[in-house]
């Protein structure tokens, strides 16, 4: 069976019922006066959860860019050093041939002198 309330004690539990402790020194508003600041900290703390919501996204995005500049640094420094490692060869390719044709010309030389 539900239980049943004293009459003193439904006004502390009903909503709406006005305070057990509301007398003659209190203003007649001041339960609106409460429910209105009540309203105005629940909207603000609505405005800080969707702030700190944006912020969150923000910084993922943000995070997603250093990532996204990071991984185009590390691209970038990987084809210069392809680049590097392809001059390097070719360099090294040239130099082997000028000294076969260094030589070569040595040799001939060499043999139109004996």
């Amino acid at each position: 069976s539900p239980t049943v309330l004293p009459p003193q004690l439904v006004r502390w539990f009903v909503p709406g019922a006005p305070s057990p402790h509301a007398d003659a020194t209190m203003p007649p508003n001041l339960s609106r006066i409460v429910e209105q600041r009540l309203d105005r900290e629940r909207a603000n703390q609505e405005r800080r959860d969707d702030l700190r919501g944006m912020l969150k996204v923000q910084s993922l995005h943000a995070g997603h860019v250093e990532s996204e500049s990071r991984s185009e640094a590390m691209r970038r420094q990987r084809e210069e050093a392809a680049e590097r490692r392809e001059l390097f060869t070719d360099y090294c390719y040239v130099q082997a041939e000028q000294e076969k044709e260094r030589k070569k010309q040595l040799s001939q030389l060499e043999e139109r002198l004996a």
